[in-house]
């Protein structure tokens, strides 16, 4: 942490400042179960999605236009292949300490 309250970073070797524009659309990110199962999917590197059932709506029309729009992901509607977006890395630290938080829940 700073002495302004926001965390440090590292990106490309260098600490910086997460905006608060990046961390706002980072916890909107993570913020949805759905959002967040999406993101994390990806921390195993490109992934298929299935479109067919009650997501299909809400996955096209509302959680892939914002991961999308994040630059989180990449979407290939055609192929309904996922893939890390160009903003991805920013998300990643956090992806991953939701991850080991998850998995640390669901072995006690």
């Amino acid at each position: 942490m700073t002495s302004d309250g926001f965390p440090t970073r590292r990106s490309n070797g260098e600490t910086r400042l997460a905006s608060t524009a990046e961390l706002d659309r980072a916890f909107d990110a993570l913020g949805d179960p759905t959002r967040r199962a999406i993101l994390l999917s990806l921390l195993d590197g490109p992934t298929t999605i299935e479109l067919d059932g009650g997501n299909r709506v809400e996955l096209r029309h509302n959680h892939l236009p914002r991961l999308t729009d994040a630059g989180y992901v990449e979407w290939d509607s055609g192929e309904k292949q996922l893939s890390r977006g160009p903003a991805f890395e920013e998300i990643e630290p956090l992806l991953r300490t939701t991850a080991a938080i998850a998995e640390g829940a669901t072995s006690e």
